[in-house]
Order: C-alpha cells, then sequence, then structure tokens
C-alpha cells in the first residue's frame, strides 16, 4: 500500500465525504476499481470514526491526482467556511467554463484564479484612483 497522501481528519469529514459524493456520480471515478469502489463507500456511512473509514477507502481507490483534489476540496471549503465574508456572483456559461477550465489546468478554486488573473488589473486601477 502507498504511504498515504492527505490524512482526512474529523474535521475534514464532512467536505471529503461531499467531494466523493459529488465526484462518484461522474463516470470513471475512481480510475481504478470503479464498480468496487462505489460500493465501498456505500458501506462506510454505517458506524463510528467516518474520518478513518473515509482515509482507509481513499487509500484503496484513488490514485495521487484524485487524492490532491480531494485535498484542494478540503482545503477550499475550509478556506470558504473561515472567511467572515462572502459574495456571491453571477457568470454567464462561457465567462463560468472559461474560468473553471483555468482553474482546472492549475488546481485552484474559481476565486483563485479571479483573484491571481485580476490582481495586476484591480492594483493598477487602484492607482488610477488616486491620481484622480
Amino acid at each position: 500500500m502507498a504511504r498515504a497522501r492527505y490524512i482526512i481528519t474529523n474535521n475534514d469529514q464532512s467536505a471529503a465525504w461531499l467531494h466523493i459524493c459529488n465526484k462518484l456520480d461522474e463516470v470513471g471515478y475512481p480510475k481504478r476499481n470503479v464498480i468496487a469502489a462505489k460500493s465501498a463507500f456505500e458501506v462506510i456511512r454505517q458506524g463510528q470514526s467516518l474520518h478513518s473509514r473515509l482515509n482507509e477507502w481513499a487509500e484503496q481507490y484513488l490514485d495521487k491526482e484524485e487524492w490532491g483534489l480531494l485535498k484542494n476540496s478540503i482545503r477550499a471549503r475550509r478556506s470558504r467556511g473561515s472567511r467572515d465574508r462572502k459574495k456571491s456572483i453571477t457568470l454567464d456559461k462561457n465567462a463560468w467554463q472559461m474560468l473553471s477550465k483555468i482553474a482546472e489546468t492549475e488546481n485552484v478554486t474559481l476565486s483563485q484564479v479571479i483573484e491571481k488573473h485580476l490582481k495586476d488589473v484591480y492594483l493598477d486601477t487602484l492607482k488610477l484612483d488616486r491620481i484622480t
């Protein structure tokens, strides 16, 4: 068995659970033993210490890339949960698709894509505001 890529904690178990549930609806997730993985995932709901059973399931069925996506999803959910101020925006489908593709390629959240790629434009705007 490979070394654990990440340890799902008790605090992270709901984020991990949601991520895996959503991903299991996708075709070909996980890449290894899809049918066995889905069956095993249904069983781990029962009993105590969900986080340890999630870890065992992930160790058995997720590859390195899938572990990374799970870890990023947990971090994003933690980050969203710890922020005081949140804003919702409406995006056209085309804008959402572009942001999503960049986020997937860079393995970051949509918010991180917006911040990273618009930071310079935003700073230039602030400079212009000071001049005028």
